[in-house]
């Protein structure tokens, strides 16, 4: 077993694609590993990048990568802070910024996302024209902010888990 050091802080997402490991942290960091060398092929920081100027950031926060999904030859990647990249050949080829705060994401056809939010919604979204569609809204009932923690498909229907205890079954 080989360890490899990415980062100093919490790594929260990881997705493996054509030997190729991506794993994202607390700092909004993006790592692309070689599974076959173990070793950084690239680190992006979208933190850095995208946000160095929110006074977030100067308090020691980080937009964190809670999303990472393939679809196709393409990387998505939404963080906490409402943003979403697609990168190609890592490289960003499109960002979009929104309001919500994103903790999961599922493909559900080529060119569109499932996303669910810190404060349990769930969106659809268009990676083609950045259209991001409220589907549900569900309350919190003992969590603060009742976070989404799991999208998954099964047959027709996707499973959520929530912060708050529960599992609910969702047909789009």
């Amino acid at each position: 077993m080989k360890k490899l050091k990415l980062s100093q802080e919490r790594l929260w997402s990881l997705q493996l694609k054509s030997n190729k490991a991506y794993v994202g942290d607390y700092k909004g960091r993006l790592f692309i590993v070689d599974l076959i060398s173990k070793k950084l092929v690239k680190k992006i920081d979208f933190g850095k990048q995208f946000y160095s100027k929110d006074k977030r950031i100067k308090e020691g926060l980080g937009p964190s990568t809670w999303v990472l999904e393939t679809i196709k030859n393409k990387i998505i990647v939404a963080n906490r802070w409402g943003g979403i990249f697609v990168l190609k050949n890592n490289k960003i080829i499109k960002k979009f910024q929104t309001k919500e705060s994103f903790t999961r994401g599922q493909k559900i056809k080529n060119n569109k996302m499932l996303f669910g939010t810190r404060t349990g919604k769930i969106f659809t979204f268009n990676l083609k024209n950045g259209k991001l569609e409220l589907m549900f809204k569900f309350k919190k009932s003992y969590q603060k902010e009742n976070a989404i923690y799991g999208i998954h498909k099964f047959k027709n229907h996707y499973w959520v888990c929530f912060a708050d205890g529960d599992l609910i079954k969702i047909k789009l």
